[in-house]
């Protein structure tokens, strides 16, 4: 079983890297779709099928606006797909925004609660768009997606997504996988729930499958719940003000968590008396960013033959920070009504975590290194704002048990409603769009791999160290050389060239398909260039570096020997 489990991990690794959507390069096989009228979007998509009802694998939805006019795709009913859908946007050529997706109210005054229902068969790709759930006369939303199926997957990249419901998760699954890269989440988490507010949820507690979450924010949200992931990934993330755990996933069994930032989560806390009462059975701990438990825990459901010592954990490079007017809050609070003990602030690891990371005998491939307790120093127009927001919408939660309509990320407010027109004039400055947050902070804060710490899209052209352009000349091919010296120990050089600018990263994983480094991630020149990888940390064996710059795409395999 143990072989299997890995198997499934390696060949779903490699299956998510590939579906890069080749398809894309075949003009023939895009369809361009209209915005108006409002429910095109799902008319378009349903009708296309040829004569005997079968649909192009390869098809491709394009949504291209070309007048300096933003109008928006809106659903009036949910999309039902049960085949492969690749939905692209492409920017407003005048004003540079992305094509807006939103729900629709339609001849009843309803609209619908889910925007896409993914079912068993095919998968399910989003890039370049945005997506207000929010109705825009702002008395409804909906959650983004339903997907279902051992065999499909979501990949989603450079999407906005804006306005979920307090009460569910943005993405519910169930043994699927998901590859969710530079997106912005502006969501709304229940402060009364560790598990709302995710962007993935996995049904009824079920185990999914693989995660896979790099370059994203999650501004008021968390990023995963369920009960069972054979593999995470969660790297160079930034979680920004949230009321519930970042992470809510106690049965890690394969997971690389590095470079992510974690500011103000978990901000509600916990009343302590309710921690007291809770320890005596053996199932109290206080709020925390990182919530593992042992395999014989209470929420373990999946009938896999797991070891505790089988279990790979990597912890590191991360940063957390708790602003000192939430500790102000926290201290001030008095006893009422509602809350039996103060409240008591919330933590990275607790004692079961840290008794997790420190008994080798028991776990002996769970490793913590590198994480500090630092302020990363955003932008103060952000955080003031922000925090006061936050600590209003967490003593609402508390004094009353409701959220009493309180958001983070306030509504649209459109009024009144009309599908014929355009998004409101003043979307900018109600909506957010682009968004109005911008959290390049000033800080230091780099991990191992030389970048800065949380979602790089924040810091353009950021680059690791070691990373260094040989010339100015301009390649006349897409290149990855082969490493040299081969085999090596512990470092070794990368070559590769880039005949046109763009984005470029080259990756290490090792023969799992589990990343363990990453050496280049972010805007290059054209040119050539030298990296100097070093395996201090890395056990010996096979490794796989993979290069990915404007649709080339290259693994080649280097052996390490201590």
């Amino acid at each position: 079983m143990k072989s299997r489990i890995i198997l499934t991990i390696f060949m779903t690794i490699m299956t998510l890297f590939s579906m890069s959507l080749k398809s894309f390069a075949q003009e023939s096989d895009t369809l361009v779709v209209d915005a108006l009228p409002p429910g095109n979007l799902n008319a378009v998509i349903a009708s296309d099928v040829d004569a005997n009802g079968n649909r192009n694998p390869n098809r491709v939805y394009l949504l291209q606006q070309t007048s300096p006019v933003d109008t928006t795709y809106f659903m009036g009913a949910q999309l039902v797909v049960n085949f492969n859908l690749n939905i692209v946007g492409k920017p407003n050529p005048v004003t540079g925004r992305l094509p807006v997706i939103a729900p629709f109210p339609n001849a009843s005054g309803s609209s619908p609660t889910v925007l896409f229902q993914q079912q068993f068969g095919g998968n399910v790709n989003f890039k370049n768009l945005y997506f207000c759930l929010w109705r825009l006369d702002s008395t409804g939303n909906a959650r983004l997606l339903n997907e279902k199926g051992d065999s499909v997957s979501i990949i989603m990249d450079h999407c906005v997504v804006d306005g979920n419901n307090a009460n569910v998760e943005l993405i519910q699954s169930s043994y699927v996988k998901e590859k969710i890269t530079n997106c912005l989440f502006r969501d709304v988490p229940n402060p009364n729930s560790a598990s709302t507010g995710m962007v993935i949820g996995v049904n009824g507690g079920r185990d999914c499958d693989t995660v896979i979450m790099t370059n994203n924010t999650f501004y008021g949200a968390g990023a995963f719940t369920g009960a069972y992931c054979p593999y995470l990934l969660l790297d160079h993330n930034t979680f920004f003000m949230n009321t519930v755990y970042p992470l809510s996933i106690s049965q890690l069994t394969n997971a690389v968590i590095t470079n992510n930032i974690f500011y103000a989560q978990c901000a509600k806390g916990t009343d302590s008396i309710e921690i007291e009462n809770a320890i005596a059975n053996g199932s109290g701990f206080p709020s925390r960013i990182i919530a593992l438990d042992t395999l014989s825990g209470i929420y373990l459901i999946s009938p896999y033959n797991l070891t505790e010592t089988g279990r790979n954990i990597k912890l590191k490079d991360n940063a957390y920070y708790w602003p000192g007017d939430l500790s102000t809050y926290w201290k001030s609070v008095s006893d009422t009504s509602h809350i039996p003990g103060l409240i008591t602030p919330p933590v990275f690891m607790d004692s079961r975590d840290t008794m997790m990371f420190s008994d080798k005998t028991t776990w002996p491939n769970i490793q913590a290194s590198d994480n500090v307790n630092e302020d990363p120093m955003f932008p103060s127009s952000i955080t003031s704002s922000s925090i006061n927001a936050l600590i209003h919408y967490v003593n609402v939660g508390w004094q009353t048990s409701s959220t009493g309509g309180v958001r983070l990320v306030p509504n649209p407010t459109y009024s009144p409603l009309n599908a014929e027109e355009s998004i409101s004039p003043d979307w900018e400055k109600t909506q957010g769009y682009p968004v109005p947050e911008n959290l390049k902070y000033t800080a230091d804060l780099r991990g191992s791999d030389g970048f800065h710490l949380g979602d790089l899209n924040w810091f353009p052209g950021d680059t690791p160290e070691g990373v260094k352009q040989l010339s100015n000349g301009i390649p006349s091919k897409f290149e990855l050389s082969q490493n040299y010296p081969n085999p090596f120990n512990p470092t070794t050089y990368i070559n590769y060239s880039i005949p046109k600018s763009g984005l470029v990263t080259l990756k290490v994983y090792n023969i799992l398909g589990q990343e363990v480094a990453t050496l280049q991630s972010g805007f290059q020149k054209a040119g050539m260039y030298k990296v100097n990888f070093n395996s201090v940390q890395l056990a010996s064996g096979v490794y796989l570096y993979r290069l990915d710059a404007n649709g080339f795409s290259q693994v080649k395999k280097m052996i390490l020997m201590k």
